[in-house]
């Protein structure tokens, strides 16, 4: 969590805090080993074996970077492919470049993935059409999965498109798949507690983030939060 004060203005981002972030990643990692070894190790392997990670944005986040070196760690050990991806999704202008990432991944990886980790559910978004054919029956794991997401990749690419009146329940759309969602809380009532506790005069917070899908969708909660449980701010 970092916060500026000012005025009795705090300008936050929300981040949880180093020890709740590890446990989170020891968590992922044990999922993640009991989930793909329900695949892997149940299963004839070949030198083919491998899992797939794709990423919405890229692997140098510092939300996720943590998480693919986990994952690249602990598979490892085992002699276990872990290949990745970034997707780049935000920067995607329209249709015709979304359906030119899902040619990408069809001719890359014609051998289907053991098992494919989508950190993002906008990875999940441009890659389930590869899930009805080329990848069926492939078992998926999204991880930092939201409860609301847009329909469809028009939806997705189209920044207009791009709002919370616009979206449907994730559980929806992964509806028929073989998909795990792992949800990670933002803590957002924990960390504006904290702020109160630090600026009792506290009286207006500002929420600074972008176009992005996860920045509408985080918005979104701390309004609602404000809202339901700091109505004085």
């Amino acid at each position: 969590m970092h916060t500026f004060a000012r005025n009795r203005m705090i300008i936050i981002g929300f981040q949880n805090l180093p020890i709740i972030r590890l446990m989170k990643r020891r968590i992922l990692v044990l999922l993640l080993a009991l989930f793909a070894s329900r695949v892997l190790f149940a299963r004839q392997n070949s030198n083919n074996s491998y899992i797939l990670v794709l990423h919405s944005i890229n692997f140098s986040e510092v939300w996720t970077a943590g998480t693919n070196i986990a994952i690249q760690d602990a598979f490892s050990k085992d002699n276990i492919k872990v290949k990745g991806e970034e997707l780049q999704i935000s920067a995607l202008k329209d249709t015709t470049e979304a359906n030119r990432l899902i040619g990408y991944l069809k001719e890359k990886y014609t051998t289907p993935p053991k098992v494919v980790v989508c950190i993002g559910d906008l990875a999940w978004i441009i890659s389930r059409p590869l899930f009805d054919k080329e990848w069926k029956n492939v078992p998926a794991l999204i991880c930092y999965s939201q409860d609301l997401v847009p329909p469809d990749i028009e939806h997705l690419v189209d920044k207009n498109q791009l709002a919370i009146d616009k979206m449907v329940p994730t559980q929806e759309i992964v509806k028929g798949y073989n998909v795990i969602r792992l949800q990670q809380p933002v803590y957002i009532k924990e960390t504006i507690n904290t702020m109160k506790k630090l600026q009792p005069g506290l009286t207006k917070i500002v929420f600074i983030g972008d176009e992005r899908y996860i920045s509408i969708r985080t918005r979104e909660k701390v309004r609602e939060t404000i809202d339901t449980d700091f109505p004085e701010l």
